[in-house]
């Protein structure tokens, strides 16, 4: 009883908020670095990777969660953001920062082989919430059958409503192809990222003329 006591009156450990920032999106990949063999055999397709960040800012360690399919691309977006990434660390909810795990996917294309990242959505609605102002961006998760299992917000339409209805939305409705597995002991987990712009009936029927 004395133990349990104890226990229940020891404050709570911070939680993490929010995960760390990425800052040089637009500087780490470019057509430079595409690994010569896997030009020369005209490999292309999506790598998912999970970095851990260290509470500095540093990567410290690189996984490939979903394959392109080409050992060359897989390897080479890991090693390039490790070498090249800048982080602002997360924080806790009083704000220390602290390691924390970031996800993204990133597409190799060749020619007319351009795989997507960014699905783009529009959800009829009834009425648009007043206070929605742009579309929902949102980062997918998703398991090895294709299907949503998480939905993050990157950028809110300016409406609580509107982004949980897009979440929602591509939780029950949302399929894509099964993703290639990376390896037998990391967990496949498929990156992709969400524009939903929602429109009502009268909208859309204006958009289509």
């Amino acid at each position: 009883m004395v133990t349990t006591l104890l226990a229940a009156q020891e404050p709570a450990a911070p939680s993490i908020s929010g995960s760390p920032r990425l800052r040089n999106a637009e500087a780490i990949i470019t057509p430079d670095d595409y690994p010569v063999k896997a030009l020369q055999r005209h490999e292309y397709g999506i790598s998912s990777i999970v970095m851990r960040v260290s509470a500095d800012g540093k990567v410290t360690t690189c996984d490939v969660t979903e394959s392109s399919g080409s050992a060359a691309l897989d390897l080479a977006t890991c090693t390039l953001y490790k070498r090249r990434a800048k982080f602002d660390p997360a924080k806790n909810d009083v704000g220390v920062p602290v390691a924390g795990e970031y996800r993204l996917a990133t597409n190799w294309g060749l020619d007319d082989h351009q795989p997507q990242t960014t699905i783009e959505s529009f959800l009829q609605v009834q009425v648009i919430p007043a206070d929605y102002q742009s579309p929902v961006k949102a980062r997918l998760l998703f398991d090895e059958a294709g299907r949503v299992t998480a939905c993050e917000v990157m950028e809110s339409s300016g409406s609580i409503a509107a982004d949980h209805a897009a979440c929602s939305y591509t939780k029950q409705q949302l399929v894509i192809a099964a993703p290639r597995k990376a390896s037998n002991t990391i967990p496949l987990v498929a990156i992709r990222y969400l524009t939903a712009t929602l429109l009502t009936q009268g909208t859309q029927q204006s958009a289509k003329r």
